[in-house]
């Protein structure tokens, strides 16, 4: 919660997300994310990209339309979205992932 924005919160009238941009840091040359998958709680499954390398660690996966309203319902009716990414990698690795969502905000006027 942040007091600074409560006040608002009832005022918005619709969270439409565009699409999404994904950065992975932390691989170096050698390693693979064979597949990642980026789910949304009740939403279902958002992408799966396949054979991420440090040469294509950022990417716009294609992104279901009504997958993406919905997520963008659920964000304004529960004020929270739970993400998560699963997958599989070619051997031990730690890396970050980094999402960017492009996102047109309606709101009400503000008092």
């Amino acid at each position: 919660d942040n007091e600074d924005i409560e006040p608002y919160l009832e005022k918005l009238r619709k969270i439409d997300l565009k699409s999404i941009e994904v950065t992975v840091s932390g691989l170096n040359a050698v390693q693979t994310i064979n597949t990642m998958s980026l789910d949304a709680s009740g939403v279902g499954t958002l992408f799966t990209q396949t054979n991420i390398t440090s040469s294509n660690s950022t990417f716009t996966p294609q992104v279901d339309g009504a997958k993406l309203t919905k997520a963008g319902e659920n964000l304004k009716t529960d004020r929270k979205l739970t993400l998560t990414i699963s997958g599989t990698v070619s051997g031990p690795m730690a890396y970050n992932v980094h999402l960017v969502f492009t996102t047109n905000v309606v709101a009400g006027a503000l008092d």
